[in-house]
Parts: structure tokens; C-alpha cells; sequence
């Protein structure tokens, strides 16, 4: 009996893997995996628990509407959704420039792993743009 529930998790487990694979580029489908690598992110890929997916499109509509905010100053956001952590700097280096960084935290590996979604922009509209493209890329 015991044998056959650790079968029936074991099957669970990789019926249901808890995180999702974002291609960096936005271009190939999502994928799904149980756990994930520094392999697999040097294949420019990143992980984003599914379970926090809401959490983050939250985070991303949230960051569409900070990039307007404080035109003139330098600022330093962070919006946090489960383990991932969206950072968001504008006027860097005393430029007109915005980044946007995401951070996932994966437990089973004790790793984090980053993803500049925006490098480096002038352009506010731009950069929401490419935050839309990226909600859109991820929501279900």
C-alpha cells in the first residue's frame, strides 16, 4: 500500500511541475518542468512558479504604472509576487534610462535567477510596451 501512494505522488509530481519556463526572448511557447537548472538558464530560459503567476502579471501592471511616476528623480522599485521580484530603476546613472530586472527565487535549488526585461530605456512607452508584451507572453 505504502509503495503504491509514493508511486500515485511520484506521478503527481510530474503530472502538475510547479514551475513554468519563459523563453527571455518572448518568442517560444511556455514550457513546464519540476525543477530547473543553471542549464536551462543559459539556454535563455527562466522559471516562474506557477503559482505565482497572478502574482506577477499583479506586479507587472503594477510597474506599467510606476515607470510614469518620479520623471525627474532616480528611483529604485521593487514589487515582490511569491518568489519572483520585479526591480524597476529609472533615471540610472543620472540618465533618462529605466531597467526592469526580474528575480526568481527557486527553493528546490537554492538559486536565484535574473532577467533584464528592459535594459537601459529612454523611452517610458517603450518600456510598458515591452512589460505588456511580457504579461501577455506569461498570462494563462
Amino acid at each position: 500500500m505504502k509503495l503504491l501512494l509514493v508511486l500515485y505522488s511520484l506521478l503527481l509530481a510530474h503530472v502538475n511541475p510547479p514551475l513554468l519556463v519563459v523563453d527571455r526572448n518572448l518568442k517560444k511557447p511556455l514550457g513546464y518542468t519540476a525543477t530547473f537548472s543553471t542549464q536551462q538558464y543559459l539556454q535563455q530560459t527562466f522559471p516562474v512558479y506557477k503559482a505565482d503567476v497572478d502574482g506577477v502579471l499583479n506586479a507587472v501592471d503594477q510597474a506599467v504604472k510606476a515607470v510614469e511616476k518620479n520623471a525627474e528623480m532616480e528611483t529604485h522599485d521593487t514589487i515582490s509576487a511569491g518568489h519572483t521580484t520585479l526591480l524597476i530603476r529609472k533615471n540610472v546613472a543620472g540618465t533618462a534610462d529605466i531597467e526592469v530586472v526580474l528575480l526568481t527565487n527557486v527553493d528546490e535549488i537554492h538559486t536565484s535567477f535574473s532577467f533584464a526585461l528592459v535594459r537601459l530605456e529612454p523611452d517610458v512607452r517603450k518600456v510598458q510596451r515591452r512589460l505588456l508584451d511580457f504579461a501577455t507572453y506569461l498570462a494563462p
